[in-house]
């Protein structure tokens, strides 16, 4: 009985600290490709990482079919209102940074902090 309180209680605090870690919010640089081809500057963005299942709660029917329930998104919601969601392809962001699309099908460069974000 007291190895089954302990496993129960381990499975519980690794499940809170599983969610505390997706709602933490990241200081990102992120830069999106314009339709020449080239990217707009780097913007200083606040974003967390989501999981497919809370992303399908938010965004927009017209691109439901983006999201993946086992998936991770870089979720960054803009002061004028609205949301964009970047595949995160894991996890994290890699070090070496992501570039990855978001459910509009805009490719996005995005570096997981401000240092040297012009």
């Amino acid at each position: 009985m007291r190895l089954l309180f302990s496993t129960l209680a381990l499975t519980l605090s690794l499940s809170l600290a599983a969610t505390s870690a997706f709602s933490e919010e990241l200081k990102i640089c992120a830069a999106y490709q314009k339709t020449d081809g080239t990217y707009s500057h780097n913007y200083k963005l606040r974003a967390t990482i989501t999981p497919g299942a809370q992303v399908a709660k938010i965004i927009d029917d017209g691109y439901l079919a983006f999201v993946e329930p086992t998936k991770n998104y870089l979720h960054i919601s803009w002061k004028k209102g609205g949301h964009t969601f970047i595949d995160l392809k894991g996890s994290e962001i890699p070090t070496t940074g992501l570039l990855s699309e978001d459910e509009k099908g805009k490719t996005w460069i995005v570096k997981s902090s401000w240092y040297k974000c012009n």
